[in-house]
């Protein structure tokens, strides 16, 4: 009876320190998955942000204009509004690793062979299929960033958007010793507008567009979008192999979770976010793509110099917030955060729509104004929907809608604002002002619903826990018993 008794200890004992270890290398492998993610969202914003200072170089490897080969942008985004969309549809039903991987293992595929292409319309057509993969990396790549983490998800959130951000704002710098140097025309201004939707942030310059003949017989810029590529293809290595390596654990149905949330508070919560990161995506990328054509517009008529400095501060700005939201939001809960954020766009919003009223004396207002503006901008994004996850679940298809969302915004405000600075540059600083505006009313809004509602499933979220606990413990026990019976 003593040896059995001791021997019952023992293996109560074993298993407090199986349950322990189990916990510690779930934990583990939660900040590798997190890790993917971040370093595949930094592919992403290389990705996304590299095509445009290349753009002039890839338009003379084609013997084009800018103007016709600009056509790959609105392809990518088309690419992209569709690849959110079905991969909004496809989350659940099938593995998100793997998705994510091979969504990873197309990109890098076409990337590489992008500046090989002899064609517009092919580039076009590749383009637009690496948008399809790029929508299902944000998508996906959002909400399983919210599985791994649920409530706790806010510095991860904000890790996976800074490292977007990171990306993009390298990628001028990669693309730098591969590209041409082109002129820009000060009467036209298409001409620069195109260019500055395309990210260019290099300074412009008066030198001919001349381009030696590379020996090696790979087209100019080539080595930019490969490298790229490479990391790309590591990247999707990763995931597939995580997708194979992964274990998971159906605790509850989603499904239910969704239902006990009500189709109407759901679908009003939805709709609201839609409309919240249209507004606030379409002038986050307005003013990035027309700060530049302001300055040079503007009543001051800065230098291609400086307004490339100004259109720089606002990316490296941009990219600093989320940088710093990283630590914010371990003490600051996503309410907190957005409307400290909001705040900050106010004071931006009445700095930059008093430009004409200061660029005389005091035109350092206007960079002062810029930063503000970039860095209050920058945690939006992740903390919206660290905010939306605490009340209704944030699945597939609700990721794919607020993605879609955004994608509208960039594509839609953009063209709209830009017809409106042709009539005057100051039109610029009027739309942020009147989209601060909207956004901060679509907030109350939200949070007015939300609040009404409250966090219910913060208990579910308990319950689910609750239940990976109880089941890893039965699986525990069920193997002790047996050990007992061999013993």
């Amino acid at each position: 009876m003593t040896s059995v008794y001791l021997l019952s200890k023992s293996l109560q004992r074993s298993r407090k320190k199986m349950v322990k270890k189990k916990t510690q290398d779930s934990k583990c492998m939660k900040y590798v998955k997190t890790a993917c993610l971040c370093l595949a969202f930094l592919c992403l914003g290389l990705i996304i942000a590299l095509p445009g200072p290349a753009l002039p170089t890839l338009a003379y490897n084609l013997g084009v204009d800018i103007k016709p080969i600009s056509v790959i942008f609105t392809a990518r985004a088309i690419g992209y509004l569709s690849g959110s969309i079905i991969s909004g549809f496809l989350h659940g039903k099938l593995d998100a690793y793997k998705m994510i991987g091979f969504s990873l293992l197309l990109t890098s595929a076409g990337f590489a062979g992008a500046p090989f292409f002899p064609s517009v319309v092919l580039l076009a057509i590749a383009m637009s299929t690496m948008g399809v993969s790029m929508g299902f990396l944000d998508t996906g790549g959002n909400v399983l960033c919210l599985e791994i983490w649920g409530d706790d998800s806010g510095p991860y959130m904000q890790s996976l958007h800074f490292s977007f951000a990171l990306g993009a704002t390298t990628a001028p710098l990669l693309a730098q010793p591969f590209i041409m140097e082109v002129i820009h025309n000060n009467d036209t201004t298409k001409n620069m507008t195109s260019v500055t939707q395309s990210y260019n942030f290099t300074p412009a310059t008066e030198t001919p567009p001349t381009l030696p003949t590379p020996d090696s017989g790979i087209p100019h810029v080539a080595w930019a979008f490969i490298i790229c590529a490479i990391m790309t293809l590591i990247m999707a290595l990763s995931f597939l192999y995580l997708s194979f390596s992964n274990k998971t654990h159906s605790v509850s149905s989603q499904e239910d979770t969704v239902k006990q949330e009500g189709v109407m508070f759901r679908l009003k919560m939805l709709v609201l976010l839609f409309l919240f990161f249209l507004v606030y995506v379409g002038i986050e990328v307005t003013f990035g793509v027309y700060v530049y054509t302001f300055a040079i517009n503007s009543d001051k008529q800065y230098s291609k110099d400086s307004a490339t400095m100004i259109n720089s501060l606002f990316w490296g700005a941009f990219a600093l917030g989320r940088f710093i939201s990283i630590f914010v939001s371990k003490v600051l809960k996503p309410l907190g955060l957005i409307s400290i954020d909001l705040v900050g766009t106010f004071i931006a919003a009445v700095i930059l729509v008093c430009f004409p009223y200061y660029y005389d004396t005091a035109d350092a207002l206007l960079w002062v104004g810029t930063f503000i503006y970039g860095i209050s901008m920058a945690s939006i994004f992740p903390s919206g929907l660290s905010y939306a996850e605490q009340y209704i679940t944030i699945n597939g298809k609700a990721a794919a809608s607020l993605v879609v969302g955004g994608a509208l915004g960039e594509m839609l405000l953009p063209l709209t604002v830009g017809q409106l600075i042709e009539k005057h540059p100051m039109n610029l600083m009027y739309s942020v002002a009147i989209c601060m505006v909207t956004t901060t009313i679509i907030f109350i809004s939200l949070h007015w619903l939300a609040s009404k509602r409250g966090k219910r499933l913060n208990e579910n979220r308990k319950n689910e826990e609750e239940a990976y606990c109880s089941e890893e413990l039965e699986e525990l026990t069920e193997n002790s018993n047996i050990k007992e019976e061999k013993c």
